[in-house]
């Protein structure tokens, strides 16, 4: 369906948002379930009137507020830079397909196109596996894993998510009667890092050693850190891979998160999924304080 030409005229669009990655994926596997479902191809567009900041897809192409003069990946700016292609048939220009992303979000289908669309090319194959080899520690095993997402999350009254302590996704893995000491820690964030190693030094903490922002310094949904954008997205993949080695996952709210544990997931191992927001708003606006208060907290805890 997606390489027939034919079909071309009627091809379903969507616009690439440039938001997170997840969010992004999610509404491209969303587009190719779209197009599957009425029998059309499907395409991404990175050009929008309604986003005329945009020049390609920003992990391929730094927004312009934090580009300063860095060039893109590559030519076409988009995610094609590190993906095979989708199809031969070209967007159109308008936006043809409703914006919500989630259409069967559980199911074989949607993990289905979100692997279509994760088709790595070969020179990115090789980075990532360059970089697990140089950047990430051998896996000691059994393992959890945890994803800690912090940096801009409360930034937005709107959207704020909370800034979450090492200690509570810990007491997450307890509660479970998951004791391992084998922690494989994903992070955005530089400070919570350092606070997995200082505040509870006990554990294995095994991590890439990458470029991370420090808290919300980066500013909003400034998602990379690097100094290339194909070092984020190296980066990335390899957390997939690595992720697939342990049997518990320890979250909060992320699209990312999500796509992670549908990579540990997608052959068969029964694992074990926690969230540390379990029970509480994703979203509230007293979250916008959450990175003080625990900046906050975890000094008076060291000079107590």
């Amino acid at each position: 369906l997606q390489y027939n030409v034919s079909l071309c005229h009627q091809v379903v669009t969507r616009h690439m948002w440039s938001t997170g990655w997840g969010s992004d994926f999610n509404n491209i596997a969303g587009g190719l379930l779209r197009g599957l479902n009425i029998g059309k191809p499907f395409q991404v567009s990175f050009v929008d009137e309604g986003y005329a900041w945009q020049d390609g897809w920003h992990y391929a192409n730094f927004k312009p507020a934090f580009r300063n003069g860095r060039p893109p990946v590559c030519p076409t700016k988009d995610m094609f830079c590190y993906f095979l292609p989708l199809g031969l048939c070209p967007p159109l220009h308008m936006n043809t397909t409703p914006a919500s992303p989630f259409e069967g979000f559980d199911t074989n289908p949607f993990a289905w196109a979100m692997e279509y669309a994760h088709r790595q090319k070969m020179w990115v194959r090789k980075r990532v596996h360059n970089l697990i080899k140089a950047k990430a520690p051998p896996v000691s095993l059994p393992c959890a894993a945890m994803h800690v997402r912090r940096t801009d999350v409360a930034m937005k009254a709107d959207w704020a998510r909370q800034h979450f302590s090492i200690g509570k996704y810990l007491h997450k893995l307890k509660e479970k009667g998951i004791y391992t000491k084998n922690l494989l820690l994903f992070t955005d964030d530089q400070n919570a890092l350092e606070e997995a190693l200082t505040h509870h030094p006990s554990y294995n903490w095994m991590y890439l050693n990458i470029s991370r922002h420090r808290g919300s310094s980066g500013g909003y949904e400034n998602h990379i850190a690097a100094s290339d954008p194909a070092d984020e997205v190296t980066a990335m993949l390899s957390i997939f891979k690595l992720a697939r080695h342990c049997d518990s996952f320890v979250m909060g709210h992320s699209t990312f998160a999500d796509e992670i544990y549908r990579g540990m997931v997608s052959k068969g191992k029964n694992i074990t999924l926690l969230r540390v927001d379990e029970g509480l708003d994703v979203f509230n606006p007293s979250y916008t304080t959450s990175e003080e208060d625990l900046m906050e907290s975890l000094a008076s805890n060291s000079s107590g």
